[in-house]
């Protein structure tokens, strides 16, 4: 895809950041199935996302886009091949996720507060997520007001999402 930065320089660049602060939160967008991608290369890509374990991660095939130089390319890999390696790099990201999920249990987070529901259950996130896109955490507590950041104890998860019971609240 034309990047002008190889394997070595990302992985320093990893390790650099983790370093800098534990609280680092590393995403990346992955795309497979570029025209010329072949298994060895697919492999060194999934060899690298099984040993860089980033803490989001999103999977697309490619797609031709008309005027783009990926269009012209020659040796593009079957729609259906690109699939599978796309389920492939999922598949291994969602154990990641989970394991890291797995280790908060116990563990205390701020949760900022998107949206209570008529019962008082709320829906929030950590400052590692995206609205609408990444994991969300259910807490259950009152007085819980969207906007509002609270520190939360994960007491639990739900595959991605977690749970937790409300601490205190903090304005």
């Amino acid at each position: 895809m034309n990047r002008r930065v190889d394997r070595n320089r990302i992985e320093t660049l990893i390790r650099r950041i983790r370093s800098a602060s534990d609280g680092a939160v590393i995403r990346t967008t992955l795309i497979v199935g570029l025209p010329g991608e072949t298994q060895s290369r697919f492999e060194e890509l999934r060899d690298f996302v099984a040993e860089q374990e980033f803490d989001r991660l999103g999977v697309f095939c490619y797609s031709a886009e008309e005027g783009t130089t990926a269009a012209d390319m020659p040796d593009r890999v079957p729609q259906e091949i690109a699939v599978e390696r796309m389920d492939e790099l999922m598949t291994l990201q969602q154990q990641i996720a989970f394991e890291r999920n797995n280790a908060l249990i116990g563990q205390t987070r701020d949760v900022i507060i998107d949206a209570v529901d008529r019962d008082g259950c709320a829906v929030g996130r950590t400052y590692a997520d995206c609205p609408d896109v990444d994991q969300e955490v259910f807490i259950a507590g009152s007085d819980l007001r969207p906007g509002t950041i609270c520190p939360v104890m994960i007491t639990a998860t739900r595959g991605y999402d977690l749970e937790g019971t409300l601490l205190g609240i903090e304005v």
